[in-house]
């Protein structure tokens, strides 16, 4: 299915050097037009945009997205440096583009690429959701406000990370850094692979948190394997491979209507246990453990998995406090954090996890 609407902007709602989110007269009335492919617009324009998230009500619905702007000629595209890369993203759709990556020819970090490393016991957070990685950073500064960020987004989930409105607000702090890869762009370094990205951010930030994610807009289809966080696996082999701990965060729940997500949820679960082949580390609250032995025996049952009974309030001791960090509502599954605090939980047993195996802090 595929859907389209011509419709005129209202008004610009709000814009950074990246994205326009655009007010309009018809379709949701709201539309997200992306400056690296299309040229920017202004009041009274028409506009064409793809409605088909919007009609089918899907969780990446709620807006629209620009496709054309009538009137206007094909522009040339981008800032100098991509403009000198060659690695294609967006590949085969209308809108593909060439990007400077980390590893091509010509880059500075070109030559690094040439050979093996190691993360040598360095601990890396695996994070299911987007809305994770807003709540890290929110966490971190309560213990460390001067630890830098790096956050590499793979792309199971959207292409274009300008639509996040939390990377758009991380922008601001200058220790977070964030590298798209594969088919993903918009992060501050574009990278092919989730392995090169990590061997840069080990040798570009040495003392930085890793953590890795997706964007917004996951997949679900309510199937044992028919999602797009099972990628948590890889992500945790390519760490384990690399001689890195793997830091699960754990996807836990006390709101969520549906059972496979109430508790911990198959989302981790499931990626853990079956396609996780590396010695990996599970933290999770210790009154979370007591309570559901059965899914605790079991996750027992496999010699890889480290897990690690940790109390939320060793190191923090008002959760929904940390979220004064961030100036708006955070949700996660169309709930605010602040009404699912075992979500927020299951993000502080992580990042305590990490302050605890982090070598730079021993």
């Amino acid at each position: 299915m595929y859907q389209e609407q011509m419709t005129t902007v209202k008004d610009i709602e709000s814009e950074n050097e990246q994205v326009q989110w655009l007010v309009t007269t018809s379709g949701a009335k709201r539309a997200v037009l992306y400056k690296e492919l299309l040229p920017r617009v202004e009041k009274g324009d028409r506009v064409l945009v793809n409605t088909t998230a919007t009609k089918m009500r899907l969780g990446t619905g709620g807006f629209d997205i620009a496709i054309h702007v009538e009137g206007q000629q094909c522009k040339k595209r981008g800032d100098s440096t991509n403009e000198k890369g060659h690695i294609m993203k967006a590949r085969y759709l209308p809108y593909q583009r060439t990007f400077s990556t980390i590893e091509e020819e010509g880059s500075l970090s070109h030559e690094q690429f040439q050979h093996t490393f190691t993360l040598n016991k360095k601990p890396v957070l695996i994070a299911e959701l987007h809305s994770m990685v807003i709540l890290l950073w929110a966490l971190v500064q309560e213990l460390d406000s001067q630890k830098p960020i790096v956050v590499i987004i793979s792309d199971e989930a959207s292409l274009p990370l300008a639509m996040s409105e939390h990377v758009q607000f991380l922008k601001r702090d200058p220790l977070v850094t964030t590298i798209t890869t594969g088919q993903a762009f918009g992060g501050e370094y574009e990278a092919v692979n989730v392995v090169t990205a990590l061997q840069f951010a080990h040798f570009h930030a040495e003392d930085a948190l890793i953590v890795i994610t997706q964007g917004p807009g996951v997949v679900g289809t309510g199937t044992k394997y028919g999602f797009s966080g099972l990628a948590q696996a890889e992500w945790a082999n390519h760490v384990g491979a690399l001689d890195g701990l793997p830091i699960w965060v754990p996807r836990l729940s006390q709101k969520d209507q549906r059972n496979r997500h109430r508790g911990l949820s198959h989302h981790t679960y499931t990626p853990l246990t079956k396609f996780t082949h590396v010695p990996t580390y599970l933290p999770l609250p210790i009154d979370f453990i007591e309570t559901r032995v059965v899914e605790i025996d079991n996750i027992k049952k496999h010699a890889h998995i480290h897990l690690i009974p940790k109390s939320e309030y060793e190191q923090f001791e008002d959760l929904p406090g940390a979220l004064r960090h961030v100036p708006y509502p955070v949700t996660t599954m169309g709930r605010n954090v602040r009404e699912d605090v075992l979500f927020l939980s299951g993000i502080a047993v992580a990042i305590s996890t990490y302050f605890d195996l982090d070598p730079n802090l021993g």
